[in-house]
């Protein structure tokens, strides 16, 4: 598949094995930034993806045209949360099998989906699908998001996740 050999389960640990004995640090460092850079812009959105149901129906106009009364707004909000779970169970071992780099780029996809599919409804069912595919991918990105800046930097781990947090 392309992805490097595993070392210890963990394909990052592999790329900063490798990179260190080809004497290419340099060359790690800034694709560790670049990473972990992708990783918090991802998270902004998470935060975003996460705030923006409840946010919405602050909006009148969001109201009446997705035709929210309190129990399809609260529906709206379980989705988001079953989407959120469902993909928590899943990211993880994906992302072991399939490579980080490629599930936290799907998760990405399937978040700018739901927002794009939420910011064009015109009713309820709709909407409860870009919920449902906006919650999937939030948490594909926490989740593997997480991870990476957890491998990139083990000696600093805490301090990368902090920041990640503030993204």
């Amino acid at each position: 598949r392309g992805a490097p050999p595993s070392v210890g389960g963990r394909r990052s640990d592999a790329v900063l094995q490798s990179a260190t004995q080809d004497g290419d640090a340099a060359a790690l460092i800034d694709d560790a930034m670049s990473l972990f850079a992708v990783c918090a812009a991802a998270m902004a959105v998470f935060g975003l993806a996460l705030s923006l149901p409840g946010t919405a129906f602050g909006v009148d106009e969001v109201r009446a045209r997705l035709a929210l009364d309190i129990a399809t707004q609260a529906r709206l909000i379980s989705v988001l949360f079953l989407g959120f779970l469902a993909s928590t169970l899943v990211a993880g071992p994906l992302a072991d099998h399939a490579g980080r780099r490629r599930v936290l780029v799907l998760a990405c996809a399937m978040l700018s989906g739901g927002l794009a599919l939420f910011a064009v409804a015109r009713g309820p069912n709709t909407a409860l699908a870009a919920v449902l595919l906006l919650g999937l991918g939030a948490s594909g990105v926490n989740t593997v998001a997480n991870t990476l800046a957890s491998e990139l930097y083990p000696a600093r781990r805490g301090a990368m996740l902090s920041w990640l947090a503030l993204a």
